[in-house]
């Protein structure tokens, strides 16, 4: 997480939410009491406020809010946006970044006068921050579309689960040599210095995908996701 958060709402309280979204997908069940084969670990706060991955020096998979410009396109309707960065080939994560609309949109966090939902939205960017694309299914929490004043994004319904459980079959227990560390090291500034390249770590690569010797020249794609909000229809006297 950023450090400084949002004025809407302080590091810690930010942290915890996002906390809580992604033990939704890491403890789906995937059947037979089992769950996904994956493990998020908080490396702590960054002061890099900005998205960025940076192929020769260390990076951050950072959540970041923008309370002063929305930096993209459709500030009027875009909610957060996450940009996954991964290796055309065999589909490892090489970084992952998330960005909330703080200066266009005013979250809420409670069940009382719910506005726009950070737990809801919260847990649909934590599920592109895993790798899950959107659903066709509306009633998923992955759907694209979020309805102002609803909660209903921040439980995960059959598609999500299967989606998650598809990714990250389960499988034995991610062992404790698997060091969660971003790619070529964890750095909290923006544009950090370059150092020597390295392959990632196992923790990195998606279950069940080969891994590369030359992992670091193969070409990679960054693609963005976003979570919209929807029009509430008007209700007009007959």
């Amino acid at each position: 997480m950023q450090k400084d958060a949002s004025v809407q709402i302080d590091l810690d309280d930010a942290t915890q939410i996002f906390v809580d979204s992604f033990k939704k997908w890491t403890d789906a069940d995937c059947g037979d009491g089992k769950h996904p084969r994956i493990k998020v670990v908080n490396l702590g706060p960054v002061e890099c406020k900005a998205h960025e991955y940076n192929k020769k020096a260390g990076n951050a998979n950072v959540i970041l809010f923008h309370d002063d410009v929305w930096p993209h396109a459709g500030a009027g309707s875009t909610l957060a946006l996450t940009t996954v960065t991964y290796n055309v080939d065999t589909g490892e994560i090489y970084d992952a970044d998330m960005e909330l609309n703080g200066a266009n949109v005013e979250f809420t966090t409670g069940i009382d006068n719910v506005l726009y939902d950070l737990p809801s939205i919260a847990t649909h960017e934590t599920g592109h921050f895993l790798g899950l694309s959107h659903s066709a299914d509306g009633t998923a929490t992955m759907f694209a579309d979020y309805m102002p004043g609803s909660t209903e994004l921040g439980s995960l319904e059959n598609d999500d689960i299967e989606g998650i459980c598809a990714a990250y079959p389960p499988g034995d227990p991610i062992p404790a040599s698997c060091d969660p560390t971003p790619r070529r090291g964890f750095e909290s500034q923006c544009n950090p210095p370059e150092i020597t390249p390295e392959d990632g770590s196992c923790c990195t690569t998606a279950p069940g995908a080969p891994r590369s010797a030359g992992g670091s020249a193969l070409a990679a794609l960054a693609l963005a996701l976003g979570l919209a909000a929807k029009r509430r229809a008007e209700r007009t006297r007959p």
